[in-house]
């Protein structure tokens, strides 16, 4: 049984930081082409990335509930991403369910490039917080 569970979160831990990497380099990326307005399920856009065209399609659409998402890259790259939104008390909890599906060469060399997926997620993580002070320090008459 403990060795299930550490099988289970060694499998989530390597998801999450692959999304981190996708997300990465999404960001990165340069727009190709879009269809459909904004928001509207069917809808998508197409980015290159380092060569590789990435389809980001809208699968269905709840706003301020739900969100779900279909990546698909070259090959057999392909992410399915449903993301739900709870309002409580603090503020909106988000939930986010993920599964990928990976060429198995790409699989085999993720601990070769989990190193620079955790340096730019901490780089990304530090300027988040970086602008969240700032903003807090600079939030006087916003919104008036």
């Amino acid at each position: 049984m403990k060795r299930l569970l550490v099988v289970a979160w060694l499998a989530v831990s390597l998801t999450v930081l692959l999304l981190v990497v996708i997300l990465i380099l999404l960001v990165r990326g340069r727009l190709i082409s879009q269809t459909g307005p904004p928001g509207q399920p069917g809808s998508s856009y197409v980015t290159q990335i380092s060569g590789g065209v990435w389809t980001t399609t809208l699968v269905s659409s709840d706003p301020t509930r739900r969100l779900v998402t279909t990546i698909t890259g070259p090959g057999t790259w392909r992410m399915d991403r449903e993301v739900t939104y709870t309002p409580v008390a603090e503020g909106t909890r988000s939930e986010s369910r993920t599964r990928v599906r990976m060429p198995l060469l790409y699989w085999l060399l993720q601990p070769v490039s989990n190193r620079r997926a955790k340096a730019e997620a901490a780089r990304w993580d530090a300027r988040v917080k970086d602008y969240l002070a700032a903003g807090a320090a600079n939030t006087g008459g916003v919104g008036d």
